[in-house]
């Protein structure tokens, strides 16, 4: 049976700068959130994504992304519909993109599966997140706040 009550998931490393950015969009909306949604960070390898998938009608992630766009950019993925970019770089090892093929794979993707990805440019260990980063996750709060009848 799946669970009903939907599911965000932070990905990121918070001592690598803008790589904090899932982490931190978990730390702000879970001061709004009380017991209405579930909320998880994945500070490594992202093979625990998987688990997390399995027997859940609504997942959202949220992880810091490097494709060339403009720092603070957010991109919206639905993972059920589109395939994520394989080619990223992660310093994840085994990142979201390998999570959603294994899932789809595995016969375990969620219902609905939303990736938001923030464009980074400061992933360096002890590097400072980048301010349009900063903002992008407040934005980011606010949005997922608003969807998710957190307010």
């Amino acid at each position: 049976m799946q669970r009903e009550r939907p599911l965000v998931i932070g990905v990121g490393n918070p001592q690598c700068g803008d790589d904090a950015a899932g982490p931190l969009v978990i730390e702000q909306i879970g001061s709004r959130a009380g017991s209405r949604i579930d909320l998880e960070a994945i500070t490594g390898a992202c093979t625990g994504l998987v688990e997390h998938l399995c027997e859940r009608d609504n997942v959202i992630i949220v992880d810091a992304c490097k494709s060339g766009a403009p720092a603070g950019t957010l991109h919206c993925l639905d993972a059920g519909r589109t395939e994520p970019y394989q080619g990223s770089i992660s310093c994840h090892g085994f990142g979201v993109a390998e999570a959603i093929a294994l899932a789809r794979v595995m016969g375990t993707m969620p219902k609905s599966c939303t990736i938001f990805a923030i464009e980074g440019k400061n992933f360096g260990m002890a590097d400072v997140m980048s301010e349009p980063v900063r903002r992008a996750v407040t934005s980011l709060v606010s949005d997922l706040s608003r969807q998710l009848q957190l307010d």
